[in-house]
C-alpha cells in the first residue's frame, strides 16, 4: 500500500471509529471539528514546505545565493515585524513588535484537535466501564438482519438479554460492572452466577424504603452505579469540556494571533467591509521585516534589514476566519446539545419516552401504568432509559421500539 492511501485509510478509520457511541452534537465536536482542523494542519503543512518556500526575502545584491538562503532560513525561524510603508524603520534600539506565530500554526492546529478528541474519548472509556458497548449494540441494531423483520428478532433478543444482565447486575452488587461484554450477534447476560430474577419481591423489600432517598435516586440526585446514575453524569461532564472547549478555544485564538480584537472573526469581516487589508491592520502580513547581524572577519558586525514575504499568511488568514466562525458554531451546537439532553433528567421524560417507543412497537398494551414506571425508574433506572436514548439516535425507530419491547417482555417474565 502507498504512503498515501495508507494516509487516506487511517482517516477512513478514524472518520468510522465508534461514531455510534455518541450523538450528533457530540459527533459535531469530536469528529467533524476535529477532522477539520487536522486537514488544515495538513494544508498549511503542504503550502508551506512543498508548493513553496516558508519564507522569500529580498537581499541586497551583494549576497550571493548561499547568504540568500541563510536569510530566508534565519528569518523563518526568527521572528519577523510587520512596519507599514508608509513608516520609517526603526533604529536598531528600538523594540519591535515580533510576529512568532506563523510557524507554529500547524502544531496550534493539531493541538486544537486533540483538544476535541479528548472528551469523546474520556466518555469512551469511562462508558466502558459498565460492560455496556454503546457503539457496538448501535453498530448491531444497524446491520443489515435487523432490516429483515423476519432476522431481527433473532439479533434483538441476545442484546435485550445483555442490557437486562447488565442492569440487574447493578442493582444486586454495590459499585459492580458487567464482566462481559457482547459480541456481535452473541449477547450474553453480565452475571452468570446469580439466576435470582428482578422480582417485585426484590422491589418491594421486606425493609421500609427510605422515601427520601429514592426520590432522589429517581430523579438523579444519588450518584453512582449502584443506583443507577453514572453514565449520565459522565455523559453531561463531557458535553461542558466540549462546551468550554469550543468557547475557550475562540479566546485562544485571540491570544495566540496577538490581536487587539475582542470578536476576531466580526473584526476581520468588519475590516474587509472597510476596505482596510493587511497592509493596514498588519493582521497576517504578507510582506514583512526581518533583522539579522552577519559577524564578518576581523571582529566587524554587520546589521541587515530584509524585507520577506509570507505566502502561508494569506491560506493562514482565510484559514482562521474561518475556524472562528466554525467554533462559534459549534458552541450554539454544544448549548443546543446540552438543553436538549436534558429531557433525560426528568422521570416524566423518561416514561413517555419508554411509553412512546412501547406503543410504537405495536407488540404491547401498556395498561399497567404502576408496573411501567417501576420498569423504567427501578429496573432500567437513568443510566438504562439514557442508554436507551443514546442508542436510538444511532438507529431507527424500529429497531428500538422492539428493543425497549423484548426488555419490557423479559421483564414482565421476572416478575411473574
Amino acid at each position: 500500500m502507498l504512503p498515501f492511501e495508507e494516509i487516506v485509510d487511517g482517516i477512513h478509520r478514524f472518520w468510522k471509529k465508534n461514531r455510534r457511541a455518541y450523538d450528533s452534537y457530540d459527533r459535531v465536536n469530536h469528529r467533524y471539528t476535529a477532522m477539520i482542523l487536522m486537514l488544515s494542519a495538513a494544508l498549511v503543512l503542504i503550502v508551506t514546505y512543498i508548493v513553496s518556500d516558508p519564507v522569500s526575502c529580498w537581499v541586497p545584491a551583494t549576497f550571493t545565493h548561499e547568504h540568500a538562503v541563510y536569510a530566508n532560513r534565519y528569518c523563518w525561524v526568527k521572528n519577523t515585524y510587520f512596519l507599514p510603508f508608509e513608516e520609517r524603520i526603526p533604529s536598531a534600539e528600538l523594540p519591535r513588535a515580533h510576529i512568532g506565530y506563523y510557524q507554529w500554526v500547524p502544531h496550534i492546529l493539531l493541538f486544537q484537535a486533540v483538544l476535541f478528541c479528548i472528551p469523546g474519548y474520556l466518555w469512551r472509556f469511562l462508558s466502558k466501564t459498565t460492560g455496556i458497548d454503546i457503539h457496538m449494540i448501535a453498530q448491531t441494531l444497524n446491520t443489515q438482519e435487523c432490516l429483515d423483520p423476519l432476522k431481527r428478532n433473532a439479533v434483538i433478543k441476545p442484546i435485550a438479554l445483555h442490557l437486562a444482565g447488565c442492569f440487574s447486575s447493578r442493582k444486586r452488587r454495590t459499585n459492580s460492572t458487567c464482566l462481559m461484554t457482547p459480541s456481535e450477534y452473541h449477547l450474553e447476560s453480565c452475571d452468570s452466577t446469580e439466576t435470582e430474577s428482578f422480582s417485585r419481591q426484590r422491589i418491594q423489600s421486606t425493609e421500609k424504603p427510605n422515601k427520601c432517598q429514592a426520590c432522589m435516586v429517581q430523579h438523579g440526585l444519588c450518584l453512582g452505579k449502584k443506583h443507577g446514575t453514572y453514565l449520565v453524569p459522565i455523559f453531561f461532564l463531557c458535553k461542558m469540556l466540549f462546551l468550554g472547549n469550543s468557547v475557550g478555544q475562540l479566546f485562544l485564538l485571540n491570544y495566540f494571533l496577538g490581536t487587539t480584537y475582542s470578536v476576531y472573526g466580526f473584526n476581520v469581516i468588519s475590516d474587509l467591509i472597510d476596505g482596510k487589508d493587511w497592509s493596514e491592520t498588519g493582521r497576517f502580513p504578507r510582506v514583512t521585516l526581518c533583522d539579522f547581524k552577519i559577524r564578518q572577519l576581523g571582529g566587524n558586525i554587520h546589521r541587515h534589514t530584509v524585507q520577506c514575504v509570507l505566502y502561508a499568511n494569506l491560506l493562514n488568514e482565510n484559514l482562521f476566519i474561518f475556524i472562528w466562525f466554525w467554533l462559534v458554531f459549534v458552541s450554539f451546537v454544544n448549548v443546543f446539545g446540552i438543553l436538549l439532553s436534558l429531557s433525560v433528567v426528568f422521570p416524566r421524560e423518561r416514561l413517555r419516552f419508554i411509553t412512546r417507543k412501547l406503543k410504537f412497537s405495536k407488540k404491547i398494551d401498556v395498561t399497567d401504568k404502576r408496573d411501567l414506571s417501576t420498569f423504567v425508574h427501578k429496573y432500567l433506572s437513568l443510566d438504562g432509559v439514557f442508554v436507551l436514548m443514546l442508542i436510538g439516535r444511532n438507529s431507527n425507530d424500529v429497531v428500538i421500539s422492539e428493543l425497549i419491547a423484548e426488555m419490557w417482555e423479559h421483564y414482565r417474565e421476572e416478575c411473574n
